[in-house]
């Protein structure tokens, strides 16, 4: 399904609903068979909209729920849930998955730390080649009390053999500079 139809942009709806009200108007002012027509397309394209958003997952829409997902079974301490929406294709800083997992989880037990993630918007999105997408998002950690800078994310997701999206690696970068500043390690790692 293509992504204008699964996950669209406000700007298509509003067009469509706008559509929708003034063919509606027109035809209550004309009541001719034309203007009845041109209203009944104009509503079923907008509740075909509505029906695609709605009943159909996007890549976008389905990395965001697998983040928030690890987001809770992190903080929870809940390491299998966490990991399950990472790939075993997962690397960071040469790091496999197992490694990492290793490494996560201890450091996070000791300083009891919490990390939440926020600000998924659509002008973070990246649609690679090789059904992968790039969403980038704001992350908070915080430990024993203390908040911590925010770091801006960009998670890369690949769409695997069950046509699941899981995460394949990350990037950290400062929170304002974003990119222009330069990739920045996980604190503790």
């Amino acid at each position: 399904m293509p992504t204008f139809l699964s996950d669209p942009m406000l700007t298509l709806y509003v067009l469509l609903v706008l559509f929708a009200a003034f063919f509606g108007w027109l035809w209550s002012r004309k009541r001719d068979r034309r203007t009845r027509i041109l209203a009944t397309v104009a509503v079923a394209l907008t509740v075909m909209l509505f029906a695609c958003d709605f009943l159909i997952e996007s890549p976008r829409e389905q990395a965001v729920r697998k983040i928030r997902a690890m987001e809770a079974s992190a903080n929870s301490r809940d390491w299998v849930n966490t990991f399950k929406h990472v790939s075993e294709k997962f690397r960071y800083d040469s790091k496999t998955k197992a490694a990492f997992r290793s490494a996560v989880a201890p450091l996070a037990a000791q300083h009891n730390a919490t990390v939440h993630f926020k600000d998924f918007d659509r002008d973070n999105v990246t649609y690679l080649p090789n059904d992968q997408i790039r969403l980038g998002f704001v992350v908070r950690f915080s430990a024993t009390g203390v908040e911590l800078v925010p770091f801006y994310m960009e998670a890369t997701f690949a769409q695997e053999a069950d046509r699941e999206y899981r995460m394949i690696g990350f990037a950290m970068y400062d929170y304002v500079k974003r990119r222009e500043g330069g990739e920045q390690k996980l604190p503790g790692l």
